[in-house]
């Protein structure tokens, strides 16, 4: 067998070299993320998540000074943060009000507090505060409560390690007095800790924040935080004020001072900090972040089950309701008027409800309502409201609402109140007069018959979720001559469509407006696209007709005789259009002759910004033409 000697040398080179082409390699898998299973082709490339080394921390704050009841939202942060099931939680101390001389009671708060702890489903670590160990009588040598927190809580201060982070509890408490003070032992205890500490991170975290301004004349945290910025010290973390805050970081260290969870918030003003919560430390490498969590956000996966989501989905179904009646729009006269409301249970099992009138801020006065209601299963019960409004402008008035509540019971014993919107149609009417002043069909609105013209103001007479409740709405003015009713639409829109001739779907995907009138005899509707080149008219046979359904209106278009005509403009920055026109009467009417004559009259204008849903305003209640408007002719 041959032998041969390399030097050592020669040795190290191809060691080197080695573990150079084994990070080479490994760094590029990184860079070379796995890319997803496709299952159909795509012009981006989604790549699987990278695997990260993460882990969490809860940090509870100050339960004291609050009153007994406030033990729940101890108990609300315990439930929340066993949801979110961090790896440990930490409590920043104050954990029980303290400051007494009788043991009995000491131990009594110490067994409530450990009680709702305990019910973490992860470790918790305790930090001594105040009230945990300085005793009622005041005596700085009485050392009573120090004695029992270490008896039945943890020591006073100590480290542990997680991963590749340390953690420090400091006890700010020594000379049990407000003042900060750490003793030598224990600066000498912390000094060891830190050089023996071989992580990446260290976190400190105590009672009292001995940084701040109240306690720095103690001049104890500067030789504190002198010797922690010689150590990976990424934040240190109190509580004691009731009142979260981040300080600005001081050669790398991040300072927090925690607010409560379930302790006296005080003057409650949110900005500054008086919040109950707690906190979520993510630390990865050597980076984290620190997320604040407001009691009553975080829920377990069984909040909602299918049978709550079922029933509710049912209750919140606005065919539960049903306005029987209409009022008068308080505008030629004051108006008091009773409405009935039924209102439906869907469910099996009988359901309590309440009815709140939505009047703060508008003319409407509530005159009767009863208080609270209880629906038998699969039935109805029927209700009346009374109203009152003074006599109002016609650009003032507001439609009558109220809030239905169901008072559902959940499988979590729970009430939950599920609102439905009930709002109180209100018929217009208006008197049409012959106008000797010209209007010439042009798209302007600057011609003098129209500045004497009352204004048909427009409204969403129906609760939509898709809706703003505040959005400007359409107006039309009225005119008349011997032969033909005028309008003069002006419609809030910033993207026009006319998609009529093109739409293959069954709705009629445009914007347009609709004229519809209706007597004893007869029922008609007129519809126009105001950016149809070819101003044309079609009639509406149905409510929410396909395109197809549409029938064209022939007739003559020369000048002065045509039945209908319009004509639109776009204003070229304002972000609205006028259309204006006229339709000869017998078109709407079914009559030459309207004079004296009154008919249920609406106006319907229907906006679409070139995407798949249509949005109506109008002037009257559209689906039933009992309560569409007066319209009401009165010529010499």
């Amino acid at each position: 067998m041959r032998i041969i000697h390399k030097p050592k040398s020669q040795i190290l080179q191809k060691s080197i070299l080695i573990f150079v082409l084994c990070f080479f390699w490994t760094s590029l898998g990184w860079a070379q993320q796995t890319p997803v299973n496709s299952g159909t082709e795509s012009d981006i490339t989604l790549h699987q998540p990278r695997e990260r080394d993460i882990f969490t921390v809860a940090f509870l704050a100050d339960r004291t000074n609050g009153w007994p009841e406030d033990i729940k939202y101890l108990q609300r942060a315990v439930y929340e943060i066993n949801q979110l099931n961090p790896e440990f939680v930490i409590h920043i101390g104050d954990m029980v009000e303290g400051y007494t001389r009788n043991v009995d009671l000491w131990m009594r708060e110490s067994e409530e507090f450990k009680s709702v702890m305990n019910q973490l489903r992860m470790p918790w670590y305790p930090t001594p505060g105040n009230h945990d160990v300085i005793s009622g009588s005041r005596d700085p040598n009485d050392r009573t409560f120090e004695k029992l927190y270490k008896k039945h809580f943890a020591p006073l201060y100590y480290s542990f390690d997680y991963k590749n982070s340390h953690f420090i509890c400091l006890y700010t408490d020594e000379a049990q007095q407000s003042q900060v003070t750490f003793s030598e032992a224990q600066l000498q205890w912390l000094e060891n800790d830190l050089k023996n500490a071989d992580k990446t991170n260290i976190f400190v975290y105590m009672h009292k924040p001995a940084w701040d301004e109240y306690y720095e004349p103690s001049g104890w945290w500067d030789r504190v935080h002198e010797l922690l910025k010689k150590y990976p010290v990424r934040a240190v973390i109190a509580g004691h004020y009731h009142s979260y805050r981040k300080f600005p970081s001081k050669d790398g260290i991040q300072y927090y001072i925690l607010g409560a969870t379930g302790g006296n918030l005080y003057d409650k003003v949110e900005l500054a900090g008086r919040i109950n919560h707690y906190n979520i430390l993510r630390v990865e490498g050597d980076t984290f972040t620190m997320g604040v969590v407001k009691l009553g956000n975080v829920e377990s996966d069984d909040y909602i089950v299918q049978e709550d989501a079922d029933n509710a989905y049912k209750l919140t179904s606005q065919r539960n309701i049903r306005v029987e009646g209409w009022l008068w729009q308080p505008v030629r006269d004051e108006v008091t008027g009773t409405v009935s409301i039924s209102i439906a249970n869907p469910l099996d099992t009988e359901i309590s409800a309440e009815l709140h009138f939505k009047g703060d801020n508008t003319h409407w006065e509530l005159v009767s309502m009863p208080d609270k209601l209880i629906i038998a299963p699969k039935s109805s019960v029927v209700t009346k409201v009374e109203l009152h409004s003074p006599k109002v402008r016609p650009e003032d008035v507001t439609i009558p609402k109220f809030v239905l509540k169901y008072l559902y019971n959940t499988k979590q014993n729970r009430v939950a109140k599920l609102p439905l919107r009930v709002w109180i149609p209100l018929r217009p009417s208006y008197e049409v007069h012959q106008n000797p002043l010209k209007i010439t069909i042009d798209g302007s609105i600057n011609e003098p018959a129209w500045q004497s013209a009352e204004i048909l103001h427009t409204k969403s007479w129906e609760p939509s979720y898709y809706e703003r409740e505040d959005e400007p709405t359409p107006t039309i003015r009225i005119a008349a001559d011997g032969d033909y009713l005028y309008f003069s639409t002006i419609a809030p829109d910033d993207v026009y469509e006319y998609y009529y001739e093109t739409n293959r779907s069954d709705r009629l995907l445009s914007d347009y407006i609709v004229f519809t009138a209706a007597n004893a005899d007869n029922s008609k509707a007129i519809l126009i696209f105001p950016f149809n080149d070819a101003q044309q008219a079609f009639r509406r046979e149905n409510q929410f007709p396909k395109p197809s359904e549409l029938k064209l209106i022939e007739g003559d278009k020369k000048e002065g005789s045509a039945p209908i005509e319009y004509v639109s403009s776009k204003h070229p920055t304002e972000g609205f259009y006028i259309c204006e026109g006229r339709i000869r009467y017998d078109q709407l009417f079914g009559t030459k002759n309207v004079a004296d004559k009154e008919f249920a009259f609406n106006v319907e204008v229907v906006d679409n910004d070139q995407n798949a849903f249509t949005y109506l305003k109008s002037w009257a209640y559209y689906r039933d033409k009992a309560y569409w408007g007066v319209l009401r002719f009165v010529f010499p």
